[in-house]
């Protein structure tokens, strides 16, 4: 699970997760790297509205495929937007520091 701040996580330390079963990473290249991006944002500070924005719109590219009729691409397209998603995550907590 890769945690993200929400906006009100000085306050609150609240967090909103995505969580998956590793299987979904089978035999993908993400599943060869996964390992270099951290468990847990080590943010120091609440993300700003334009990161808030990216985050939202990976999880509704996620969602928004979740809710596709699968077909034998619908993993590969999950999981670019899972990788996607980590490295904006990485990127913006680098940012924070």
């Amino acid at each position: 699970m890769f945690e993200i701040p929400t906006a009100f996580h000085c306050n609150t330390k609240g967090y909103t997760g995505v969580i998956f079963h590793p299987d979904l990473l089978c035999d993908t290249p993400l599943e060869q790297h996964i390992d270099d991006y951290p468990t847990r944002c080590s943010c120091h500070g609440a993300l700003t509205e334009r990161g808030q924005q990216t985050i939202s719109d990976c999880l509704e590219e996620i969602g928004k495929e979740l809710h596709h009729a699968i077909d034998r691409h619908s993993s590969t397209i999950i999981v670019s937007h899972i990788e996607l998603l980590l490295n904006y995550c990485t990127r913006f907590c680098s940012n924070t520091k």
